[in-house]
Formats: structure tokens, sequence, C-alpha cells
């Protein structure tokens, strides 16, 4: 697993420093960064990871799926990845998608765990790069290919499980729309047909 220390954008803190200080609500939603340090180089840090596919709601899908689920867990130097590949498109263009990687499980008493991260932060950068523009497979390789048994995240916490709910659930509503939708238009086809045939007598 992966090994990983907590720090703000301002202070870094570490271990049971991090545990005793009493963050308000609002502290808790601000970008913080988290520096885990593993015993050796081939231990684990000890959290899995996940990768969620939001796309733009500009336009509503017709698409079954709306959001693609990227799911990694950091057992050891080894990731087990499975992929669901779904996009919000329309028939005209595929809306962009923006990867949100968070952190899925932490094992408890384990170096991520001392440091201070939690399930559902938010990873925002490793060892001080970017990951915005990363895709999953380059974040897990930035997570385990570091040359150090140190291990440098800054992240924010979010109600990630909530959030992707909430899409899956505009996903089942967009699809019933699209098959009303296709419903209403073959009605008024048939309303169309019975009328010319109607004149036509």
């Amino acid at each position: 697993m992966l090994t990983i220390s907590s720090s703000s954008l301002t202070p870094i803190i570490r271990g049971s420093i991090f545990r005793r200080r009493r963050s308000s609500s609002l502290d808790l939603y601000r970008p913080r960064t988290i520096i885990i340090e593993k015993p050796t180089p081939s231990a684990s840090y000890g959290f899995s990871i996940q990768t969620y596919g939001f796309a733009s709601l500009n336009s509503l899908s017709t698409d079954e799926s709306a959001c693609s689920l990227i799911s990694s867990s950091s057992e050891s130097t080894t990731s087990r990845k499975s992929l669901t590949s779904n996009s919000f498109s329309s028939s005209s263009q595929i809306a962009p998608i923006q990867l949100v990687t968070y952190v899925d499980y932490v094992q408890d008493k384990s170096p991520a765990w001392e440091a201070g991260l939690r399930s559902g932060s938010v990873i925002l950068s490793v060892n001080d790069q970017t990951v915005e523009n990363d895709d999953h497979e380059k974040l897990v390789q930035r997570i385990t290919q570091t040359s150090t048994a140190q291990l440098k995240l800054v992240v924010i916490q979010q109600n990630i499980n909530k959030q992707i709910a909430l899409c899956e659930q505009l996903q089942q509503l967009q699809k019933q729309l699209h098959e009303k939708e296709e419903e209403l238009e073959e009605l008024c086809k048939q309303e169309m047909t019975g009328e010319e045939d109607v004149s036509v007598k």
C-alpha cells in the first residue's frame, strides 16, 4: 500500500501532531499537505485510490452512462485496476470529462493513517507535481515510483461518495428522459400517420 503524511498549504503537520489538532469544519475542506514516510522502501503506504470521471453538464446526455470509474487498490507495489469506461456524450459530440482521483481506503495504523490521510481526500498534487491533467495510470506511477520512502501529497477533503451517487442518479434520470423523448417522438409519428390516413379517405 501507499504511505503518505499530511500537510496543509501553509504548515506541514506530521503524525500524532495532526491527530491532536482540532480543526474547524472550515479548515477540513481546505487543501492541506500530507507527508507519508514508509519505514522501508519496500513497505506499503497503506491506502488505495480511485479515479472518477465527472462530465460537463452543459447539455443533457443521451448516452446510457454518464460517468466513468477507474479504481486502483495500492496493495504493496502493484495495483489492481478495474475500468468501467462510460462517458457523458450526446449524439453530436462527447462532453469533456474531469478526472478526480480520491482516497478510497486507508488502512488503520498504516503510515498513511498516521500521517493524517483519510478516505474521501481528493488528490491535488504528488511530490509537488500537479495531477490535474494526469490519467489514473500516470498518477499511480507518480505515487509508486518515487525514489525515496517519503511521499508528499496535497489533498482536499470532499464528500466525494455523495457526489458520485448524485452523478449516477443523474445518469438514470437522463436515460429515462431520453427514453420518454423517443416514446413521444414515436407517438407523434403514429398520430401524423393516422391523420394522413383519415384525410385520404
